[in-house]
């Protein structure tokens, strides 16, 4: 079977051959959980974004973990939660995930800040195993976008019977 839960699991085996003879051997298994993650740490997200940006988030682990970590990052804005719809990863969610292999010590992750000000924070999930490795206090990093009024970014005139047309 697949083990659900780590601990000491204690268990008989009982065998009897053609003739009826029968013997039982009492067995223990003990199932470990995967072990501690190595410190983690977030590069590359600036303290401050621009609207529309698209910063690639570097996850680095002190040391190479012996199982591959499979990463859940989730993307959240304040204080309007629900208003950055173009707040996303690649996949169009505010959710993906990624794997670290087994002795890898690096992944990269890559979004899109959207466009409304706020903070926007980046946290992690981590599991191995089946298993959830998150430390006590979850890995994650913020960026925050400033309100700004609109910017004329470029201006075209054109002349028409008419008069004049502005793009």
């Amino acid at each position: 079977g697949t083990p659900w839960a780590a601990g000491r699991f204690t268990f008989t085996v009982k065998a009897t051959d053609s003739n009826g003879l029968t013997a039982q051997q009492p067995f223990s298994v003990t199932i470990a959980r995967p072990p501690a993650v190595p410190a983690i740490t977030l590069s590359g997200l600036p303290a401050t974004s621009k609207p529309g940006d698209q910063p690639t988030v570097t996850i680095t682990l002190a040391s190479p973990y012996p199982l591959p970590i499979t990463v859940t990052a989730a993307l959240s804005i304040s204080p309007n939660p629900g208003n950055s719809t173009d707040l996303m990863f690649s996949n169009g969610s505010r959710t993906t995930q990624i794997t670290i292999p087994a002795n890898a010590t690096t992944a990269t992750l890559q979004f899109q800040t959207g466009t409304l000000p706020g903070t926007i924070e980046l946290s992690l999930s981590l599991s191995a195993a089946g298993v959830n490795v998150t430390p006590a206090v979850p890995p994650s990093a913020t960026t925050t976008i400033a309100g700004a009024a609109p910017v004329i970014s470029s201006v075209t005139v054109t002349t028409t019977s008419t008069g004049i047309q502005v793009t």
